[in-house]
């Protein structure tokens, strides 16, 4: 008879049929969100730049994906404790009157394979506009970590160059940047 029958996968076939699901899932088109925490140091100064993107791209082969993203960023004014030849502590406040950027980048990936966790690195080269414009990039170690077919949580650490303008000395600066992103792909 036709009655209930139950299968038993085996190790090699479960392997088999997540690396066919994880591999139809991998390639192609990508739609995504990022938040995205850049802190620039300059000398004693820290400025905080905050960001919501989103990412349009796609997975060329195992190896590489190329994508465009643009968002919002608010600047974070900080306060800077300096001390004067006396040693007596002072604070200057940055006021600032670059308070949102607006980012548009192109961002390259290079994947170490296919996988539920795959790590990768990224190339992320922009344009910032505000009542200042400059050029940024970003260079960093990302996480792709497949949570369904198509989608996945991105998580990526760096290090890059940006500008900011203090307002207080009335001039542009390069600083050092440092990059935590956080991201979902659909």
């Amino acid at each position: 008879g036709g009655g209930n029958s139950s299968v038993i996968l085996s190790q090699n076939t479960k392997s088999e049929l997540f690396a066919k699901f994880s591999n139809d899932g991998q390639r192609g088109w990508f739609k995504g969100v990022e938040l995205s925490n850049r802190e620039f140091i300059y000398n004693n100064t820290t400025v905080n730049k905050t960001g919501l993107r989103l990412s349009l791209g796609t997975r060329l082969n195992r190896r590489w994906y190329v994508g465009v993203l643009a968002g919002i960023d608010m600047t974070t004014p900080r306060s800077l404790d300096v001390e004067d030849s006396s040693g007596e502590g002072t604070t200057e406040s940055l006021e600032r009157k670059d308070k949102i950027y607006v980012p548009i980048m192109a961002e390259v990936r290079f994947y170490f394979g296919e996988a539920k966790f795959m790590p990768y690195l990224y190339y992320d080269l922009g344009y910032e506009f505000s009542h200042i414009s400059a050029p940024f990039w970003n260079f960093g170690l990302g996480f792709d970590w497949k949570v369904a077919k198509s989608k996945s949580l991105l998580f990526g650490f760096g290090f890059g160059e940006g500008k900011f303008e203090f307002v207080t000395r009335d001039k542009v600066v390069a600083a050092t940047v440092l990059n935590v992103k956080v991201g979902f792909n659909f």
